[in-house]
């Protein structure tokens, strides 16, 4: 049974590496010196920029209720002061993006 266990879970996260890490690696290169290395976002940013840290949050509750298409729609396209990523980045790298905000939750 332990072997069975041990399987398991060593699948779930070799699966998870390949269907997260692209999005993580994207996340870490292009999102995270602003949103934090969890999607707690920056303070110092924050008050650098003069935004309420809670805006640059992606774990927090109000960002984890926006659809996907909503998400997508706001990488690709930047809001306020964050850049558009549409035309830097392919369409399914910004999914992966997506997918990857999807696992900040708090």
């Amino acid at each position: 049974m332990k072997i069975v266990t041990l399987l398991f879970v060593s699948v779930f996260f070799v699966f998870s590496g390949v269907v997260y890490g692209a999005g993580a690696d994207l996340y870490k290169g292009k999102c995270a010196s602003c949103h934090g290395k969890a999607g707690e976002g920056s303070a110092a940013l924050a008050k650098m920029l003069k935004v309420d840290n809670a805006k640059l949050a992606l774990n927090s509750a109000t960002t984890q209720k926006l659809s996907n298409a909503e998400l997508l729609k706001v990488t690709s396209d930047g809001r306020g002061k964050m850049p558009a990523y549409k035309g830097k980045l392919k369409d399914d790298e910004l999914k992966q993006l997506v997918d990857f905000i999807r696992t900040l939750k708090k």
